[in-house]
């Protein structure tokens, strides 16, 4: 990548945004059961002293520095943090399977 510009972060959130998007493209439309199927997938670039990072699904970056302090870089997008669920939903989506409150598992 070339140098730092003000016009950087959004040629990145982009080029990401647009990664994700022709992924899930290909996964919908070559994977025989794709309503039960699912992926997760965390990257990060290092651009001089800039780090990006981004997630989809059950995975998340952390970055942890030479003194080893661990800074959490992305969320998890897991239907049991309730923001997610609400972004869901928010998008139209729905929730097939719902958490038991007493033991945190799907059922």
């Amino acid at each position: 990548m070339e140098e730092y510009d003000p016009e950087s972060d959004e040629k990145v959130i982009n080029l990401l945004t647009e990664s994700y998007i022709s992924v899930h493209e290909a996964f919908r439309d070559n994977v025989p059961d794709n309503l039960n199927s699912g992926s997760t997938c965390t990257a990060t670039l290092l651009n001089g002293h800039r780090i990006y990072a981004s997630n989809c699904g059950d995975s998340r970056a952390i970055l942890i520095n030479k003194y080893r302090k661990i800074t959490v870089l992305t969320n998890q997008h897991r239907v049991d943090v309730e923001s997610e669920r609400q972004r869901i939903i928010d998008k139209g989506g729905s929730i097939r399977q719902e958490l038991n409150p007493k033991t945190n598992e799907l059922g």
